[in-house]
C-alpha cells in the first residue's frame, strides 16, 4: 500500500507543472503567494486533465503517462516562454501578500492528513459498480495499451458491466482515476480515494489564496478546516461519486469569477474559465451549476459594469465549447440516457414532486451536523453584508446564483423519469454539495465583513490594497 500511495503522489506532483504552464500564460504564477500557488498549480494541473484527458480518449489514445507528460511539459514550456517574454523568471514572485500564519496552516493540514489516513484504507462503496465511477475509470485503465484502443463504446454499454449506468455522464473524472491506476500500475480501490482527497486538498489551498484578501487568516483556517472535516463532506468524498470533487471545482471557479469581478483581473477570469470548464467534464450537474454563477455574476455587472459583461460572454463560451466534443462522441455511439424529459404535460402528471422535492431540499440545507447548516448561514449572511453595503460584489453572485440553483435541481426533479422516493430524494445531499461547499468557503468572509467593526473592516481593505502586485488595479473596491 505504501507504494502505491507515493505513486499516485507522484502522479499528481507530474500535473503540477502543466498548472505552473498554464498559470503563467495567463500571467497568474508571478501574482499569487510564493507557497500557496503551488495548491493553485495542482488544482489547474487537475483541473487541465480533466478538461484534455477526455479529448484524447475520443481519439482513441490513452491517458497514461507516455502521452500525458509530453503534454504537462509542453504546458509547462509554454509558460515558462510566454514569463520570460514578460521578463519574469520562474522562482520570481511580484505578490505582497501577508505571511502564511504557522498555525493556520496547522489547522488546514490537521484534518486532511486525519482524512487522507482514513480515504486509503476505505473500501470501494458497495453500489459503485451502479453508478460506474470508478468501473468506467477501471475500463479505461485496463482497455487498449499505454498508447490506444482505450475507449471502447461497446465496452460501456454492456449490461453485465455497467447494469444501471450514466452513459450520458462525461469522462473526465473516470479518467482522472485511471491516470491514478496508470501511476500505481493497478487498480488499487483503496488507495484511489487519495486521489480525490488530493483534488479536495488543491481545491482547498486554492480557496484559501483567493480568500485571503477578504479575511484574517485564523477564522479563514477554521472555516477550511471545517470544509475539511464537514461529515456531509467526508461522507461522499469516500464514496468515490463525482459530486465532491464537482463541488470543489467549481466552487473554486466561482470564488475566482467573483474575485474578477472586483478585481478586474483577467488572470482571474482565465483560471475560473479553466475551472469551470472542468466541473462540467466531471458531471453533467455542472451544467446548471456553472450556468448559474454566470449569471449572479452578469447581473450585478448589467446593472454597474455593462462593458464587461462581453468578457464575461466569452469566457462562458469557451466553458460551453469544452461541452461540444463529448455531445458529439455520445451522440455517434448512441451513449444518451434521457433520464429527464422536460414538457408541460410531465410537469402537470408530476406535480405531486414538487412539495416532497423542496422538503428534501430544506431538510438537506438546514441539517446542523452533516452539512453544518453551511447554506442557511451564508445566505443570512450575505443579507447582512447587503444592508451594510459591505462585500456586495460577494453577497449578490452568491445570493442570484444559489436561487438559480435551486431552481434547476427542482426543476430536474420534476421533469425527472427517475423514481422519485427511491432515488432521487436521498441523492439531494450529493446533488447540492456544490452550493454546500461555496456556502462554507464564504462563510469566513461574508461573517467578517457583516460583524467587523468600521475600523477592521477598512484597515482588512487598506491591507488588501497594498498587497496587490506591482500593475494590479482593481475596477472597484476590493472589498466592495
Amino acid at each position: 500500500m505504501t507504494s502505491n500511495i507515493v505513486l499516485l503522489l507522484a502522479g499528481n506532483a507530474a500535473l503540477i507543472p502543466a498548472g505552473v504552464g498554464f498559470l503563467s500564460l495567463i500571467d497568474a504564477w508571478h501574482r499569487l503567494g510564493q507557497w500557496s500557488r503551488f495548491a493553485v498549480a495542482l488544482l489547474a494541473g487537475q483541473a487541465l486533465f480533466l478538461v484534455v484527458a477526455p479529448l484524447l480518449l475520443y481519439a482513441g489514445l490513452s491517458v497514461s503517462p507516455l502521452l500525458a507528460l509530453p503534454l504537462c511539459a509542453a504546458v509547462l514550456v509554454a509558460g515558462l516562454l510566454a514569463a520570460r517574454r514578460r521578463g519574469r523568471g520562474l522562482l520570481q514572485s511580484e505578490s505582497k501578500a501577508r505571511e502564511s500564519s504557522p498555525v493556520a496552516a496547522v489547522i488546514v493540514a490537521a484534518p486532511l492528513v486525519i482524512l487522507a489516513c482514513a480515504a486509503v484504507v476505505q473500501p470501494l462503496y458497495e453500489i459503485d459498480t451502479m453508478l460506474n465511477w470508478v468501473m468506467k475509470a477501471k475500463v479505461l485503465w485496463a482497455n487498449g495499451d499505454q498508447l490506444t484502443g482505450v475507449l471502447d463504446p461497446e465496452v460501456f454499454t454492456r449490461p453485465d458491466l455497467h447494469p444501471q449506468s450514466h452513459l450520458e455522464y462525461p469522462l473526465g473524472m473516470n479518467a482522472l482515476l485511471a491516470w491514478s491506476f496508470h501511476w500505481m500500475g493497478e487498480a488499487d480501490i483503496r488507495v484511489m480515494h487519495l486521489q480525490l482527497v488530493l483534488l479536495l486538498a488543491a481545491g482547498v489551498g486554492t480557496a484559501w489564496t483567493l480568500l485571503r484578501p477578504m479575511v484574517p487568516d485564523l477564522p479563514l483556517a477554521v472555516g477550511l478546516a471545517g470544509l475539511i472535516a464537514m461529515p456531509a463532506v467526508v461522507h461522499h468524498l469516500l464514496t468515490a461519486y463525482a459530486d465532491v470533487p464537482l463541488a470543489v471545482v467549481w466552487a473554486a471557479g466561482a470564488l475566482a469569477l467573483i474575485r474578477w469581478t472586483g478585481d478586474g483581473e483577467r488572470y482571474q477570469l482565465a483560471l475560473a474559465t479553466l475551472l469551470l470548464a472542468a466541473a462540467l467534464a466531471v458531471k453533467q450537474d455542472g451544467i446548471f451549476y456553472d450556468a448559474a454563477i454566470y449569471v449572479g455574476v452578469a447581473v450585478p455587472l448589467l446593472v454597474h459594469q455593462r462593458r464587461r459583461v462581453l468578457e464575461l460572454l466569452v469566457s462562458a463560451s469557451v466553458v460551453a465549447l469544452t461541452v461540444v466534443p463529448w455531445q458529439v462522441y455520445s451522440a455517434t455511439h448512441d451513449l444518451g440516457r434521457r433520464d429527464v424529459r422536460p414538457g408541460l404535460g410531465r410537469m402537470q402528471a408530476q406535480t405531486d414532486r414538487v412539495l416532497p422535492t423542496l422538503e428534501g431540499t430544506l431538510n438537506v440545507v438546514t441539517h446542523p451536523r452533516t452539512t453544518l447548516m453551511a447554506l442557511p448561514l451564508a445566505l443570512v449572511l450575505a443579507l447582512i453584508c447587503l444592508r451594510r453595503r459591505r462585500l456586495t460584489g460577494v453577497a449578490a453572485p452568491f445570493l442570484i446564483s444559489t436561487v438559480l440553483v435551486l431552481v434547476a435541481i427542482l426543476f430536474v426533479y420534476w421533469n425527472s423519469a427517475v423514481t422519485l422516493e427511491l432515488v432521487l430524494i436521498p441523492a439531494l445531499g450529493r446533488i447540492m454539495m456544490g452550493l454546500i461547499v461555496l456556502a462554507w468557503l464564504l462563510v469566513p468572509p461574508l461573517a467578517y465583513a457583516a460583524i467587523a467593526s468600521t475600523r477592521a473592516y477598512d484597515e482588512m481593505a487598506t491591507a488588501s490594497e497594498r498587497d496587490r502586485a506591482p500593475g494590479q488595479v482593481p475596477t472597484s473596491a476590493p472589498l466592495s
